[in-house]
């Protein structure tokens, strides 16, 4: 006997036909059951969290009584979507530079990637959620910069991250102030 869920929470039960006592066990963290011991006739409902892993899950239950064999089910779950999310997807920083973090949610094995002299990451991949700390130095220069921080998982849309540092006000010194 078998039970198919897919990756969302959802319940589904079983009948048990029994003329005496009986008891389940399971020892998955991810599944409940609405009972674990009876006697007689009685129907279990089996509940599933959501899987939110891209991994398939699937385990047993086990229906004993004193006297018979143990009965088993087994117990099979989709895999979970695959997901990848950034925020925020635009950075702005001001001309003296400073830090500030990318936030990750996924399920995945993720990598960061980005090429501008001006910018750096403490992190180049990860897996699952993670912050990504983002460095972002002085720009001497009286015009903005502009420039791409992209987070990439396999089998999802890539996140592109749009960083923007204004530049030094203009100056102009004359010197010397007085003659």
């Amino acid at each position: 006997t078998s039970l198919s869920f897919t990756a969302i929470s959802e319940s589904k039960s079983f009948s048990i036909s029994s003329n005496t006592a009986w008891t389940i066990s399971e020892s998955l963290s991810w599944l409940s059951v609405s009972s674990t011991s009876g006697s007689n006739n009685s129907t279990i409902a089996v509940t599933c969290d959501a899987n939110t892993t891209t991994t398939t899950r699937t385990g047993t239950i086990s229906i004993s009584g004193i006297g018979v064999s143990t009965q088993s089910i087994s117990i099979a779950q989709a895999a979970g979507s695959a997901t990848l999310s950034v925020s925020p997807l635009n950075l702005s920083f001001g001309a003296p530079g400073g830090n500030q973090t990318l936030n990750i949610k996924s399920n995945l094995v993720w990598s960061v990637s980005e090429s501008l002299d001006w910018l750096s990451v403490n992190l180049n991949s990860g897996s699952n959620d993670g912050q990504v700390a983002i460095t972002c130095a002085n720009n001497p220069q009286t015009t903005n910069r502009t420039g791409n921080i992209t987070v990439a998982a396999p089998g999802v849309t890539s996140q592109v991250i749009t960083v923007t540092q204004s530049g030094v006000a203009p100056v102009v010194n004359v010197s010397p102030t007085a003659l």
